[in-house]
C-alpha cells in the first residue's frame, strides 16, 4: 500500500484521483492519434475505442464539469 511508503492525505488522493485519471486518459488518447495518423504505425488504432469508452466513463462520474469536452467526445463516432 502507499501508505505504508509514503504518508498520504486519503480524502485529497479520492478527490484528486479522477482527474489524473482524465488527464491520463486524454493523454493516451493523443497518442494512438498521433502513433496511427502522424506515424503510421496503424496497431495502435484498435486501442482508440476502448480508450474513447474509459474517457466517456470518466467524463460521466465529473458529469457537467467539462460540458465542451463531454459535448466533442459526445459527437465523436467509435
Amino acid at each position: 500500500m502507499l501508505k505504508a511508503r509514503a504518508p498520504v492525505d486519503e480524502g485529497a488522493f479520492k478527490e484528486q484521483y479522477p482527474y489524473l485519471a482524465l488527464c491520463r486518459n486524454l493523454q493516451i488518447l493523443g497518442a494512438f492519434g498521433f502513433l496511427t495518423g502522424v506515424k503510421g504505425k496503424d496497431y495502435f488504432a484498435r486501442h482508440i475505442p476502448g480508450a474513447l469508452t474509459g474517457l466517456k466513463l470518466r467524463l460521466k462520474e465529473r458529469a457537467g464539469e467539462f460540458p465542451r469536452l463531454e459535448e466533442m467526445v459526445a459527437g465523436l463516432k467509435m
